[in-house]
């Protein structure tokens, strides 16, 4: 079955060589590299994205930082032009393809950046600058799937810290509120 379906999809598009995945041998695939180590965890990260991305804004050689300090947005709107919500757009893209693939922990300040990026153009600006520099100092960060465990298991983690302190939600978790 398998051979008469790619000789089905090789009659319309042409494949490339089928590969393994081996120790000695990662694999990249729509831009993910993946990466299989020798206890048999398969690694997946998008370094040379991350990589293509600080070049592409002239960051390479930028100071990194291992988090992104994100401030208030201003009182008043400072609504970007056109040329400039092009290029915070063009951001919003490039960090969400990897926060929808594997950096997962872009997804907060991805988000911060779409929402807000048609009011606050410095802002914005500024909070890109610092993603940047995140992704400077961590570009080889990933996603890695473990041999460990069972097929029935799956652990999840959250930061309720995002709605705040001052929620009913925190209050009620805290042991704290009316």
């Amino acid at each position: 079955m398998r051979d008469a379906f790619l000789a089905s999809l090789s009659s319309v598009w042409t494949l490339a060589k089928e590969e393994d995945l081996t120790v000695a041998h990662p694999i990249t695939f729509l831009g993910i590299d993946i990466v299989l180590r020798p206890n048999g965890d398969v690694f997946l990260h998008q370094e040379r994205f991350v990589d293509s991305i600080l070049n592409k804004h002239n960051m390479t050689k930028c100071k990194g930082n291992t988090c992104v300090q994100v401030d208030k947005p201003p009182e008043e709107p400072d609504t970007p032009t056109t040329p400039e919500l092009r290029v915070l757009q063009g951001f919003s893209g490039e960090f969400n393809w990897l926060a929808t693939r594997t950096r997962p922990d872009l997804s907060y300040y991805v988000s911060l950046l779409a929402s807000a990026c048609t009011k606050f153009h410095g802002w914005c600006n500024e909070l890109a600058q610092k993603i940047l520099r995140y992704l400077a100092a961590t570009k080889g960060q990933g996603i890695v799937i473990t041999v460990e465990g069972d097929l029935s298991e799956l652990l999840g983690w959250t930061d309720a810290g995002f709605a705040g302190a001052e929620t009913k939600s925190q209050s009620g978790l805290l042991g704290e509120g009316p």
